[in-house]
């Protein structure tokens, strides 16, 4: 077989596993591999390692694709064999490094970064500061502080985390520290100046406060490790201490007449969530671009994510936020755009979780403007907005106005909750679920184990439908008809009592629907 006809075979496989005819496609792609086809090779391996979790298997392949490749004389001026064999490298990385063989690893993410790969820099730093790429097994420290560098440079968060972390233990220290107790009962170990204030390398440890004077201050330190200038911490160090109430706090990096100022990682821990900022910092705030994430529980279930420019210790300019809910690992919502003051405002992206996605002006948080709502399905809105809701007069559906639009608000309420949710239907015959609806505003949450609402009969200028009878007192669904114009609003209540610890508390429970029809 010639190489041409290897890799008509190879592309012959990628169209048909492109027209969801995968079984084909894969035994093409095998039978290009086993012909010796680099590409091929990486597809089998991604193939193994993604979708059949078989991390053997993907070692095999992705080895022939790096062994064929490295045969090949690194063909760099191929675009797609390059980030193909990117893919090879890191993800033989990834394996080797769950195994355990750390040095394999190493070998392999150096592979990945030869061809350009900067997103590996990380893990080099790592292994140098491990030990695993020196014979005695000897931290290269300065090795991982050039990758983590180079990295922070680059803009990747977790080298610059890396590098802020340990940057400070690489200052020189004085040969001959000064010991200064002061006054207020703070201890001092390191280099002084002629007036006998920190300058240079010290480590300056504060009086525990009094728990009476600690629950008048907003936050008291504990350690500072670090660089010093005439008694103000400045160069690069790391800063311990409390924001009282609100958990603990590390900050390392670089500093300024006494503050936060150049890049540095912010660390804030507290019995439910953990926070971390890595960037840019000007006296004392975020500002510039950097790296925000949010967990809940420790560690273990993350909320919120921001990437992107910061101003005054505010999101301000362009970026990048993830929402999720706390305690759930479930897909999240993503903004991407621009921000004024810590608020969505100007042109952005927000791609739902349910699938739809906006695309328009935002202000203050919500969509204002010209904007396009697609919904999952395909099918889509666009018009003016005003306070997070379609200005129906201005809307235009792709499914053209020959059918009504209702906009449905739900709202329930009850002893500890109260929850609103607006949505969007183009008006089709047949029970509709939470997920048929638009979701526009307001708290996610299923209206009902059974259909939301079911629609009937429709024509161009109304719509039957069937209303659950949960908003009725004798809980039986009822019929109606909604015209053009028209809105409708279904509601019922019932009185109920709670008793705690022997306290009887009244309130009430609410379902209630309203339909606007356009």
């Amino acid at each position: 077989m010639t190489q041409q006809e290897v890799i008509d075979l190879r592309e012959k496989g990628l169209q048909l596993i492109d027209n969801d005819e995968y079984d084909k496609g894969l035994a093409l792609l095998r039978e290009a591999a086993e012909a010796g086809d680099v590409q091929a090779n990486v597809f089998m391996g991604c193939h193994y390692y993604d979708e059949e979790d078989d991390q053997k298997q993907a070692a095999k392949w992705l080895d022939k694709a790096v062994e064929l490749f490295d045969d090949a004389g690194d063909p760099t001026d191929d675009d797609k064999t390059v980030n193909l064999m990117i893919y090879a490298y890191r993800t033989l990385g990834d394996i080797h490094e769950e195994q355990g063989a750390h040095f394999m690893a190493n070998v392999d993410y150096c592979g990945a970064f030869d061809l350009g790969c900067e997103e590996v820099l990380y893990q080099l730093g790592k292994y140098c500061y491990d030990g695993y790429t020196t014979p005695d097994g000897e931290p290269d420290v300065n090795a991982a502080l050039d990758f983590w560098k180079q990295g922070m440079d680059n803009g990747d968060a977790a080298c610059a985390q890396a590098y802020n972390e340990h940057i400070v233990e690489q200052i020189p220290e004085d040969d001959n520290p000064e010991t200064v107790d002061y006054e207020n009962g703070d201890h001092y170990e390191g280099a002084v100046n002629s007036q006998g204030q920190p300058d240079g390398y010290g480590v300056m440890t504060y009086k525990k406060q009094p728990y009476h004077e600690w629950m008048q201050t907003s936050v008291s330190f504990d350690t500072y490790k670090g660089q010093w200038k005439d008694g103000k911490r400045e160069g690069y160090g790391r800063m311990k201490y409390y924001m009282n109430g609100l958990g603990s706090v590390e900050y390392s990096g670089e500093w300024h007449e006494d503050q936060p100022h150049g890049n540095g990682s912010f660390k804030k821990y507290s019995s439910v969530t953990t926070e971390t900022y890595t960037g840019e910092w000007k006296m004392g705030k975020r500002h510039g671009h950097g790296h925000y994430y949010e967990h809940w529980d420790k560690n273990t279930f993350p909320t919120t994510e921001y990437d992107g420019e910061w101003e005054n210790d505010r999101e301000h300019g362009y970026g990048t936020r993830s929402y999720a809910a706390p305690y759930s690992y479930s897909p999240k919502d993503v903004y991407e755009g621009e921000w004024y003051e810590g608020r969505r405002t100007g042109q952005g992206t927000m791609r739902f979780k349910d699938g739809g996605v906006y695309e328009g002006h935002w202000c203050n948080d919500y969509r204002d403007g010209h904007g396009k709502m697609t919904n999952a399905d395909g099918t889509w809105l666009e018009g003016e907005w005003k306070d997070n809701q379609p200005l129906m007069e201005t809307m235009v559906s792709s499914e053209g106005s020959d059918v009504p639009m209702l906009k449905i608000r739900f709202y329930r309420h009850g002893f500890d909750y109260s929850q609103t949710m607006l949505c969007l239907l183009k008006a089709k015959e047949g029970p509709k679920q939470t997920e048929d609806l638009t979701y526009l505003s307001g708290d996610r949450f299923s209206p009902s184990d059974k259909a939301a609402i079911t629609i009937l009969a429709v024509d161009h200028d109304s719509v039957s439908y069937e209303v659950p009878g949960k908003y009725f007192d004798d809980f039986q669904p009822r019929q109606d008809t909604i015209r053009r114009g028209e809105t409708k609003d279904y509601k019922h209540e019932t009185k109920e009592t709670a008793t705690i610890y022997d306290d009887d508390y009244d309130y009430t429970i609410c379902a209630q629907m309203t339909i606007d029809c356009y």
